[in-house]
């Protein structure tokens, strides 16, 4: 039995028991017989049985021809599978006999014994099995379902055994044939009694917070009649990818007469980078907020930040001169490759910002009069009032000459009434009179009896 397709030697029994065939790939051995002389020449037209064991549906004979004769054997399991080949040959010598009383009868010749070559060769195989995967979606969401495509082949004949897939995440790009640093296993699955052909493993949930790169490892045990198989970390057909979904926290910031922004990204990739749009829009009256845009844009920067090891970058916008309304901001995460597009909504409470319109202005008051100081301490009111003033004296009466004849006396003289006369006491009020020859008159009430 010569080597298939490369995949195997063949063993002559007769020569060497402890030599083992190379692995095939197929599940499949070829047997070629041929019969020749001792020349080397074909001996074609020969029956040759054959007795083949290990292996399904194998042929018992045929005829050797000027070429070898190829025939497929298909295992049944690992194992070792023989094959047996003989045939009869007519002798390569003859008998020769001769008469030994008389010389009348012919010396008779007839051919020797046939003759029966055989040979035989075997081969002990051992399943050698290959998987190649495909993931069923490379570009899943959280919460969706994947699972494993894979086929596998190199078993022998109906042998089955079981796989081991490991769905790795990491958060750098995977690299064919390398464990990343961060890799880890975030789930498992079992697919079980997997013969040659193309199978599905069980689904697997993405989870609700994945972000990054996914991939599907295989695993078959290794035992007597099977080879272990180990896949490779990073094939490209093996491998999803769930971009970062980042959002930002945003305040506008008014300081009298002019305004910025301050924005906190979260959910960034750890040293990824993605640009930042800020832009400002004016308004007259207050925004109500909204997804649709509107107002009259004042004012719009870019500014691209790197992802912390914890995914978190702060950004402060341009300061702008804020005029008299409203003012407010709508931040923008720009997606690339490893980030997803995040917009804010118009007009939220935390990015808006008022002007009102300045006073006209008016004149000062004027000044409220300052009372005059009050003394600390009030002047002390006198215990007696002042006595009036003494009166003048009254001037002498002019002497009157003397006459001769002596007159009668005159009458006193009569004062006018000032004061209010009755039965009762009468109250008057003193009253002065200032003038050129100050003189003074008291008059005061009196009690008249009689009257």
């Amino acid at each position: 039995m010569p080597p298939g397709d490369g995949d195997f030697a063949r063993v002559d029994d007769d020569k060497d028991e402890n030599k083992k065939a190379q692995l095939p790939t197929t599940g499949d051995l070829s047997l070629s017989v041929s019969l020749t002389s001792a020349s080397g020449n074909a001996v074609p037209g020969v029956p040759i049985k054959l007795d083949v064991s290990g292996s399904t549906d194998a042929p018992t004979s045929l005829n050797s021809e000027a070429e070898p004769v190829v025939t497929v054997l298909k295992p049944e399991a690992p194992g070792t599978v023989t094959a047996k080949a003989s045939a009869s040959l007519a002798p390569e010598t003859v008998l020769l006999y001769e008469p030994q009383k008389t010389k009348r009868v012919q010396r008779v010749i007839t051919p020797d014994e046939p003759v029966e070559v055989s040979a035989k060769a075997k081969i002990d195989l051992v399943s050698q099995p290959r998987v190649s995967t495909e993931i069923s979606d490379q570009t899943p969401e959280p919460g969706d379902s994947i699972t494993d495509t894979f086929t596998v082949s190199g078993l022998v004949g109906d042998h089955t055994v079981t796989v081991e897939h490991e769905l790795w995440q990491t958060g750098s790009t995977p690299e064919l044939g390398k464990k990343n640093d961060d890799a880890e296993v975030i789930a498992e699955v079992t697919s079980e009694n997997v013969g040659n052909g193309t199978h599905h493993s069980e689904a697997i949930t993405v989870p609700e917070d994945f972000h990054g790169w996914m991939y599907f490892t295989e695993t078959i045990a290794g035992d007597k009649s099977t080879k272990e198989w180990k896949g490779r970390h990073g094939q490209p057909r093996e491998t999803g990818f769930v971009p970062w979904a980042p959002s930002a926290e945003t305040e506008a910031v008014l300081d009298v007469t002019s305004v910025h922004d301050e924005v906190t990204v979260n959910g960034l990739r750890p040293g990824g980078e993605a640009v930042i749009t800020m832009t400002a829009y004016h308004t007259e009256s207050e925004p109500e907020q909204s997804k649709d845009i509107s107002g009259e844009e004042i004012h719009s920067q870019d500014i691209t930040v790197i992802g912390d090891e914890n995914g978190t970058a702060t950004v402060t916008s341009e300061t702008i001169d804020m005029p008299v309304g409203w003012v407010t901001y709508v931040t923008t995460i720009q997606g690339n490759d490893d980030h997803l597009t995040w917009t804010s909504e118009w007009g939220i409470p935390a990015e808006t910002v008022h002007r009102p319109p300045e006073e006209p202005s008016t004149p000062p008051a004027p000044p409220e009069p300052t009372p005059p100081e009050q003394p600390s301490t009030p002047p002390e009111e006198p215990t007696t009032p002042p006595a009036p003033p003494a009166p003048p004296e009254a001037p002498e009466p002019p002497v009157e000459p003397v006459a001769d004849t002596p007159a009668a006396p005159a009458p006193p003289a009569q004062l006018p009434r000032t004061g209010t006369t009755g039965n009762g006491m009468l109250i008057g009020a003193g009253i002065f009179l200032i003038g050129l020859g100050a003189t003074a008159l008291i008059i005061t009430g009196s009690r008249r009896n009689g009257e």
